[in-house]
C-alpha cells in the first residue's frame, strides 16, 4: 500500500492511495468464508456452499467493501499520520477511473483525492488602540412599573363578576344564528372569546348594560375592531374554509365574564417573582432588584452588538485566502444544504463563518482557552431542562435525553462551538477598549432592529 501527496498549492493538495492485492487479499478471502459460513442457499447445506459459487455470487460485493474499508482506513491513517490541518473531507476526483470489481482478476486500485488545506496566517489582534461602542440601557422608571403591573396580573386572581365589563376583561360569547328574530333550528352554533378592549365603541355601550346570562342581536361582522370577514367566519364562527355563514346578525349571550384581580405588591408576590427564597421584604428592595436583573439582561442584548462590532474587525484585519473551488465542490456534496446555500450569496456566508471559525481557533490558542467535556455536558443538561420550564421532570428522562444527545458528534460539536464561541468573546471583552453610551430602551430596540437588516 503506498500514499504520495503532492502540493497543488498553498491551499490545495492531491493525494493518491494505491491498494496493492497483496493489501487486501487475505481480508477478501475471510470475508468470502464468513458469506459461505452463513450463506443458505437453496440446494447447499448451511456452510457446505462451494466458495466458487459464493465467490460469483457475492464476489464484487465483498470485494468492493473490503478494498473502501481499506482505503478508508488508509486515508484516515495518512490525515493523522500527516497531522494536515483539512478543511471539509477529502474528496475523490470526478475524472477517477470507476473499477469493476473482479473478484476472479484482482488487481491493484489506485485512487486519486483532492485536499483543502486550512490557510496559514499571523493573528492580527485587537490593537491597545481599537476602541468599540458599547451601549448601556437606561432603566427608567416607568419600564419598572410596566414590569411590576405585568406581574401584579401573571399571579392576579382571576374573578367572574357579572357586569360592568373594563378594558382588560376577557368575554366569553355564544353565538346562534338566526331565521328572522328567532334562532335557526339546526343553525350556526359557535364560541369564542375576546378582550373587551378590542370590541368597537358602539357594541361596548350595548355590553355595558348586559350582565352575564343575558342575550342581544347584533351584527357579528360590526362587533370587533380589525377584524375582517374571513377572520369572524373562521375565529368566530368556526367556519371552515368554503363554508358559507348564516347571515350578518346573530344571537349573542355574554357567556362569561374574566377579570383578573391584581396582586397586592407585597411578600408574596415578591416570592412569585424571584423564588420562594428571595429574601426581598419592600417594593424598593423589589425595584432594586428589577433595575439590577434588567440592565444585566440588556448588557447581554449589547453584548451582541459589540460581539458583531469585534467579529467584523477581526475578519476584516485577517482577509486570508480559502481553497474556494474545492469547498464549493464539497459543500454541493452535502446533502442538508439547500440549493440556496449553494448559491453564490449561500457560499459568501460559510465562507465568512468559516473564516471566522479559523481566527476564533487562533485567539483560542493565543489565550489558552479551552472548553472541557464537563462544560458541553453541563450545557446540554440545562438545555435539556430549559424544554420543560418549571415543571418537574424526572431525572432518568433527562439522563437518557442527554446520553443520546452526547451520541450525536454533530450536536456535540455545535455546543463545544457555542461555549467556546462564549469564551472567546469574554475574554477578548475585558481588554477592549469601550466608549460607555448611554440610550434608551425605544433607541437601543431601534438600534437593534437596524443592525438586524445588515
Amino acid at each position: 500500500m503506498s500514499v504520495v501527496k503532492e502540493q497543488i498549492d498553498d491551499l490545495n493538495a492531491k493525494v493518491v492511495i494505491t491498494i496493492a492485492q497483496e493489501d487486501y487479499k487475505g481480508s477478501f478471502e475471510e470475508e468470502l468464508k464468513k458469506y459461505r459460513q452463513k450463506a443458505q442457499i437453496k440446494g447447499f447445506r448451511k456452510g457446505k456452499t462451494p466458495t466458487s459459487f459464493i465467490k460469483k455470487v457475492y464476489g464484487k460485493q465483498v470485494l468492493s467493501e473490503v478494498v473502501m474499508n481499506k482505503l478508508q482506513e488508509e486515508l484516515n491513517k495518512f490525515l493523522t499520520d500527516s497531522e494536515l490541518k483539512v478543511l471539509g473531507q477529502p474528496m475523490m476526483d470526478p475524472d477517477q477511473k470507476v473499477y469493476e470489481y473482479e473478484p476472479n482478476e484482482l488487481e491493484d486500485y489506485a485512487f486519486n483525492f483532492t485536499i483543502g488545506l486550512v490557510p496559514e496566517f499571523e493573528l492580527v489582534d485587537i490593537a491597545d488602540s481599537d476602541s468599540f461602542d458599547f451601549h448601556k440601557i437606561k432603566v427608567e422608571s416607568k419600564l419598572i412599573d410596566d414590569e411590576i403591573a405585568n406581574a401584579q396580573k401573571r399571579f392576579g386572581e382571576m374573578t367572574h363578576p357579572t357586569e360592568g365589563p373594563v378594558d382588560e376583561d376577557v368575554l366569553a360569547f355564544k353565538v346562534a344564528e338566526l331565521e328572522g328574530d328567532q334562532v335557526k333550528e339546526d343553525g350556526i352554533n359557535a364560541s369564542f372569546s375576546m378582550l373587551f378592549n378590542k370590541i368597537k365603541p358602539a357594541a361596548q355601550d350595548v355590553i355595558k348594560k348586559l350582565k352575564t346570562g343575558d342575550e342581544f342581536n347584533y351584527d357579528l361582522y360590526d362587533l370587533a375592531e380589525e377584524n375582517d370577514e374571513a377572520y369572524v367566519n373562521k375565529y368566530f364562527l368556526g367556519l371552515e374554509d368554503g363554508q358559507e355563514p348564516g347571515g350578518n346578525t346573530y344571537k349573542i349571550t355574554i357567556d362569561q365574564l374574566r377579570r383578573v384581580v391584581p396582586a397586592a405588591i407585597d411578600e408574596p408576590l415578591f416570592a412569585k417573582m424571584f423564588g420562594p427564597d428571595t429574601e426581598i421584604k419592600t417594593e424598593e428592595e423589589a425595584r432594586t432588584k428589577m433595575e439590577e436583573e434588567i440592565g444585566k439582561y440588556y448588557e447581554s442584548q449589547s453584548d451582541i452588538l459589540l460581539f458583531k462590532d469585534v467579529r467584523i474587525k477581526l475578519l476584516a484585519d485577517n482577509n486570508f485566502d480559502l481553497p474556494d473551488e474545492f469547498l464549493k465542490s464539497w459543500l454541493k456534496t452535502q446533502k442538508e444544504r439547500s440549493e440556496q446555500d449553494n448559491s453564490e450569496e449561500g457560499y459568501k456566508k460559510f465562507q465568512e463563518g468559516l473564516r471566522w471559525s479559523l481566527i476564533q481557533d487562533k485567539v483560542s490558542k493565543k489565550l489558552e482557552i479551552k472548553v472541557e467535556q464537563e462544560e458541553i455536558v453541563n450545557r446540554m443538561r440545562t438545555t435539556i431542562m430549559s424544554y420543560f420550564g418549571n415543571q418537574p421532570v424526572d431525572p432518568q428522562m433527562i439522563q437518557a435525553t442527554l446520553e443520546r444527545m452526547m451520541q450525536n458528534q454533530d450536536e456535540v460539536n455545535r455546543m463545544y462551538e457555542q461555549i467556546m464561541s462564549e469564551k472567546v468573546f469574554a475574554s477578548l471583552k475585558e481588554k477592549l477598549s469601550l466608549n460607555i453610551k448611554e440610550i434608551s430602551l425605544d433607541d437601543f430596540k431601534a438600534l437593534v432592529e437596524e443592525e438586524s437588516k445588515d
